[in-house]
């Protein structure tokens, strides 16, 4: 019996001290492929670069039904850039044009960035913000409630953004009127040149009567977005084509486009 008591002793301490080994070895495989390892350092600019005259260029493909059922396809151009940033103690306004969420390449809006999340400020709201902002007037209390919160960075694999849900969202049990992030290879990227490990997110904010998913990809941005209504025909996606960031353009490979 005593044999057996230092036997398994031993093997005790052997599987602990390979657990031991196998993690540290992960939490540096995971440092070495992590662009943001050190989250006391975070910064939500290097996240998702916000900066003024940083623009995103996409192709867009729409479908819809026009005049009954006639079936019409087109495709455009849409860009989304950063127009202004307003700093604040505690927050930062950014003011963009073009919005490849909703293919509307007209559409103006702001995202207010607070600690590490990121609120959709409507077009509507945008100009008594900022001069709030620059003037002091203008009261923005009466659009507390149109604020939604959009990303919660760093974004995760498993994670839900609550936004706009309600209880009875959250205790539905699926993937449904939450916001759900999935993590995917960054080798499915199209024409983008990723080290490897580089983080690549999908986000799932569909209902029952559509499906809407959008890819996200940390230091460069919205990448990919894929609506369609289960009712009525209506979808587009729209894909990158190039952005420039910091001054610095980048064009996504030709065999990648379309």
């Amino acid at each position: 019996m005593t044999g057996i008591k230092q036997r398994g002793w031993r093997w005790g301490i052997t599987a602990v001290v390979v657990i031991l080994l196998m993690n540290a070895a992960l939490a540096q495989a995971w440092a070495a492929t992590n662009p943001f390892p050190n989250l006391d350092a975070f910064n939500i600019s290097d996240y998702f670069p916000l900066q003024e005259g940083n623009r995103w260029t996409y192709h867009v493909d729409l479908k819809q039904c026009k005049d009954g059922p006639t079936v019409v396809s087109e495709s455009s151009t849409l860009v989304m850039e950063v127009k202004e940033v307003y700093q604040q103690p505690g927050y930062t306004l950014v003011v963009i044009t073009g919005n490849p969420l909703n293919a509307d390449a007209k559409e103006s809006f702001g995202y207010l960035l607070y600690s590490h999340n990121v609120y959709f400020v409507p077009g509507g709201l945008v100009p008594s913000f900022v001069e709030n902002i620059t003037t002091g007037g203008a009261s923005i209390r009466e659009y507390e409630d149109n604020l939604v919160l959009k990303y919660t960075f760093p974004l995760f694999k498993g994670q839900r953004i609550l936004g706009d849900a309600t209880p009875m969202d959250i205790i539905r049990g699926d993937t449904l009127y939450v916001p759900y992030v999935d993590s995917k290879p960054a080798s499915v990227v199209n024409g983008l040149e990723l080290a490897k490990g580089w983080p690549v997110y999908s986000i799932q904010d569909s209902t029952i009567g559509d499906n809407f998913v959008y890819e996200f990809v940390p230091s460069i941005g919205i990448t990919d977005v894929y609506y369609s209504h289960n009712g009525t025909l209506y979808e587009y996606h729209c894909t990158l084509e190039s952005y420039t960031i910091n001054g610095q353009p980048h064009k996504i490979t030709a065999s990648a486009q379309r």
